[in-house]
């Protein structure tokens, strides 16, 4: 049987054989040819070579071991060992691929020498997060920009946009910043024109001076008031005080003293005060 689609004797200029991504080289211990081999698939390796008169045999390999592709090896790769504490199985060891370790979901490797998973940073209110954390690196955080706030710890929010009031037909009540949202509210809670007007601009409505024309004074029972108003001299009838006014004001009576007209006016005025007080 031929084998010399196995086993190759292709050779440079300078004698030496040449290799291709799929073949390993190998001396014959019998003769001392360099020979040029097949390699073994993944996951098996070189159980015995070839030879210039058989071509080379594979053999899977042991539990625990692999080969991750096309080799020449005569044995396999020994798997990492387990997991340590504190770590989760990123892939299994198969007869193709070795043992993954990594840290478990949101916390990565620290990179302070010690093989030790810490958990991702939260971005405080009032920042956001620029770059995810990964496995191996921590979460960037960098802050809100204007119009926009976050008002939890976080690591993976994004920065909100301030609500906007006039869209929702409300009024802005208090401006939002970095942390927190915009305030809005219904029309009815926001200071009318007329009452910053009134107030000069401060929103506030002034209540009336009234103190000033109707001085206050001790609360009064009504019933005494009237005992009062009762027991007091009653003035001169009203008809009486114009007959006088009259009778002088026609020249047909002589004031006695200084009495005139602004003593008659005087006495109408004082006397309807009296009145007045007396009810």
């Amino acid at each position: 049987m031929s084998v010399s689609m196995d086993v190759e004797y292709q050779k440079s200029t300078d004698d030496q054989p040449i290799l291709s991504q799929r073949h390993y080289q190998h001396t014959d211990q019998d003769t001392g040819t360099q020979l040029v081999c097949d390699k073994c698939p993944a996951g098996t390796y070189v159980s015995i070579h070839c030879s210039p008169t058989s071509v080379r045999e594979c053999s899977p390999c042991p539990k625990g071991t692999f080969t991750r592709g096309e080799n020449g090896v005569q044995q396999c790769h020994r798997c990492r060992s387990p997991c340590p504490a504190g770590f989760i199985e990123k892939t299994p060891c198969t007869a193709t691929q070795d043992r993954i370790c990594t840290c478990p979901p949101n916390t990565f490797l620290s990179g302070d020498g010690a093989a030790v998973c810490k958990p991702h940073s939260l971005c405080p209110p009032g920042k956001r997060v620029k770059k995810q954390g990964s496995e191996k690196k921590d979460v960037v955080c960098k802050q809100c920009s204007e119009g926009t706030f976050s008002d939890v710890k976080s690591s993976a929010t994004q920065c909100r946009n301030h609500t906007d009031c006039q869209v929702q037909g409300l009024v802005l009540l208090s401006p939002g910043t970095r942390e927190k949202d915009n305030i809005c509210g219904p029309l009815s809670t926001a200071p009318s024109s007329a009452s910053t007007t009134a107030s000069g601009g401060s929103g506030l409505v002034q209540e009336p001076i009234i103190s000033s024309i109707f001085p206050k004074g001790p609360m009064q029972d009504p019933s005494s008031i009237m005992e009062k108003a009762i027991q007091k001299k009653p003035p001169a009838p009203l008809t009486q005080v114009r007959e006088k006014w009259i009778y002088y004001a026609n020249g047909q009576g002589k004031p006695t003293g200084s009495f005139g007209v602004g003593n008659c006016f005087s006495t109408e005025v004082e006397t309807q005060l009296d009145l007045q007080k007396s009810l």
